[in-house]
């Protein structure tokens, strides 16, 4: 794939935006939208749900390794208006705990290719601005996916891309918990997903993947929602109905892509 080299500068309507400089999360920039905003916007939408084939390199790499390590990528992109991600180049791929760059003597060399590939054939949600916006050093890291591991990413500002060390256990990137509504909003769409894939069987298991771990959450989030304070006995009722029909939909889905019953 052709590297693009870019300065990260980028108008948005406001102003004037300087260099767009994020290496810990943070834009060097004026005008009318904060630093802290679009930022935020990222990583929200930088998820891994977004990144699969993000997810895809990083779970083929741990596994090579023997389920140990972590990496540290700098990577250059721009986001477009629709949320494709373009003008990518990793500038540089670290061993998290020695500090040494990935080199082609490393285990992990095709990682590097791997993810820059990766990110150019992936999509996010388009961020909330509505223009180009270029990255410049941004930070992904490479390791588990634990709240530890989540909470030190997001004080460092970097986009967190975990493996599946258990795919049966379920995948909540959202903290804090996000309320019912907004996980029956994503299983819809999950769901749409999984009547795209046809016949494309990648896209089918990935597509189930994400249904599942969907309805877990929304199996949790209902059985915690349905103990609220001051809820209505038919309302009460109604969660209690509504969390039967979750946990057998996971059971299913669980039978289905060979996961025992939650």
């Amino acid at each position: 794939m052709r590297r693009s080299k870019f300065l990260g500068s980028s108008k948005l309507g406001c102003p004037h935006w300087g260099r767009a400089l994020l290496a810990l999360g943070a834009f060097l920039a004026s005008g009318c939208a904060t630093a802290g905003q679009i930022a935020g916007d990222l990583r929200a939408k930088a998820t891994a749900d977004h990144l699969p084939e993000v997810v895809a390199c990083w779970e083929r790499s741990f596994e090579a390794a023997g389920f140990r390590g972590a990496y540290l990528a700098t990577v250059d992109f721009v986001v477009k208006p629709d949320g494709h991600l373009g003008s990518v180049e990793v500038r540089e791929l670290r061993d998290e705990a020695s500090g040494e760059p990935v080199t082609s003597l490393d285990d992990a060399s095709e990682l590097r290719t791997c993810v820059e590939d990766a990110f150019a054939s992936s999509t996010i949600p388009p961020l909330s601005t509505g223009r180009s916006i270029a990255f410049v050093g941004y930070r992904v890291a490479l390791r588990d996916g634990t709240q530890a591991a989540r909470s030190a990413a997001s004080e460092r500002g970097e986009v967190l891309i975990g493996p599946r060390t258990n795919r049966c256990q379920g995948l909540y990137a959202y903290d804090p918990p996000r309320d019912v509504s907004a996980v029956e909003t994503d299983l819809e769409d999950s769901r749409r997903e999984t009547e795209r894939a046809g016949r494309d069987r990648t896209r089918l298991a990935r597509a189930l993947q994400r249904q599942y771990d969907l309805t877990l959450e929304l199996a949790e989030r209902l059985a915690v929602e349905g103990k609220a304070e001051g809820l209505s006995d038919a309302s009460r009722k109604k969660y209690r109905k509504e969390l039967v029909r979750a946990r057998q939909a996971a059971a299913d889905l669980g039978e289905r892509i060979g996961c025992p019953a939650p």
